[in-house]
């Protein structure tokens, strides 16, 4: 809890106050303590029906008095120079009046800051088991096997979401944790970034979920294609080249692009087997979409792969 202090002018003028209350009713409300500092008589009123405390600082003329002569004295400076203190009461008031808008443009923008930021968070997507009872004989399924470029903007059900990423390079043995698809060496150098119109994810075989990385849809960076924006779903697979100590560094490329190839074979067969449109695609600008998923140097944009109902 944090205490704040709203103050005014000594005036029975009410324009800042009002528009000051219902910000102090806002802190109130997420259990933040508010007084005001407002002695006029008016807003004292005012403070007293809203239920705020208001506080009531000694004033000079409430002190005790001075002689007589110091009394005159006074009454004549103050008459000699009132038409300057007016004007500065009022150069005052304007002033403050901006201030206190300002004060309450910043504020408001600090009691909105946290929903628009949580409001955005990403969270993780804990993934349906794969269906391994469903789909079509393998023979019909290759002779299906097509690239299309014509896309429904549906999204996929989780279910064949699910299905789909355990198809492309999921985990099929437990026991030793190897994968759908091969690898040089067992490096399984490829992970999955999965881009949405919700945001970015990483999926993760070994928990069959998805990692929120980004909530940003960057479907369009995922390539030059005019399709890939609307699609729902584009599939990019990335090398991360330190998984790979036991190979050489002129193999490697070379590992983790046959090791892509063979992943999105797998997407194609289960598109095939789904009924869904699928394309795999080189034509992609890597150095924008990696800065924008935040790849370290020893990670590399090998393809992507744009995946989703076919249009009709």
């Amino acid at each position: 809890m944090k205490r704040y202090l709203f103050t005014t002018l000594p005036s029975n003028d009410l324009g800042l106050l009002t528009r000051s209350l219902p910000i102090a009713r806002e802190l109130r409300n997420r259990g933040h303590h508010i007084t005001f500092c407002s002695p006029a008589m008016a807003p004292n009123r005012l403070l007293a029906d809203a239920g705020f405390d208001n506080l009531h600082p000694a004033h000079p003329r409430n002190a005790p008095g001075p002689n007589s002569q110091m009394v005159t004295m006074n009454r004549r400076r103050n008459s000699m120079f009132a038409h300057v203190h007016d004007y500065q009461n009022r150069k005052t008031t304007v002033m403050s009046t901006r201030l206190f808008q300002a004060a309450c443009v910043l504020l408001v923008v600090l009691l909105m800051w946290p929903a628009l930021i949580f409001g955005q968070e990403l969270k993780a997507i804990q993934l349906f088991e794969p269906q391994l009872d469903g789909g079509r004989p393998l023979m019909q399924v290759l002779k299906d096997r097509r690239s299309s470029r014509a896309f429904s903007p549906e999204k996929l059900p989780k279910q064949v979401l699910s299905n789909l990423l355990w198809a492309a390079f999921g985990i099929n043995r437990p026991d030793s944790g190897k994968r759908t698809a091969p690898s040089a060496m067992n490096s399984q150098e490829i992970d999955i970034y999965v881009a949405t119109a919700d945001g970015l994810y990483l999926y993760d075989a070994k928990a069959h979920a998805l990692k929120p990385i980004l909530a940003e849809d960057i479907r369009a960076l995922a390539g030059h294609q005019s399709f890939v924006k609307d699609a729902p779903v584009n599939l990019v697979y990335v090398a991360d080249f330190s998984r790979m100590e036991k190979a050489k560094d002129e193999d490697k490329v070379l590992y983790s692009a046959a090791g892509t190839g063979f992943i999105s074979q797998n997407v194609y067969l289960y598109c095939a087997s789904e009924g869904l449109a699928t394309v795999v695609r080189a034509y992609v600008d890597r150095p924008e979409l990696a800065k924008v998923m935040g790849l370290r140097p020893d990670q590399r944009i090998i393809l992507a792969q744009t995946v989703g109902y076919p249009r009709k």
